[in-house]
């Protein structure tokens, strides 16, 4: 079942709305003067705009990834380590945050990748 790439989406949008809920005066801030140069120098406008823009990276993240698992297509190890070793940092780092809900879909992808590699050694092994 394809559930990890779904998953990351998800939680890219519950990342944007969260953004979009509890940054309304920045955003609000940043539509006033323009947008153009609006966040520079203002860390609450800077903030605003990284917390949406890695909620809607995650979602892009999240569909690619879908769209191989729908179509059985092997997502690359270093794919699946790169998003555990991520996450392990982001837990680091913020351990009271969101990346908890990564940490699922990092494991459940390397123990995806590691089930098929042992699959295909044994397709690939000599009967």
């Amino acid at each position: 079942m394809a559930w990890i790439g779904k998953s990351l989406l998800g939680i890219g949008a519950l990342h944007s709305a969260m953004g979009f809920a509890l940054g309304g005066q920045s955003l609000a801030e940043i539509v006033e003067v323009g947008f153009f140069g609006a966040v520079n120098g203002q860390p609450s406008r800077e903030a605003i705009f990284w917390f949406l823009f890695f909620g809607f990276l995650l979602m892009l993240v999240g569909h690619l990834v879908n769209s191989l698992e729908s179509r059985h297509i092997v997502i690359p190890k270093s794919f699946g380590y790169g998003l555990l070793v991520m996450t392990i940092f982001g837990l680091m780092i913020m351990p009271i945050s969101g990346w908890w809900l990564a940490l699922a879909p990092a494991i459940g992808l390397v123990v995806k990748q590691q089930s098929e590699a042992r699959q295909n050694d044994r397709q690939q092994a000599p009967s």
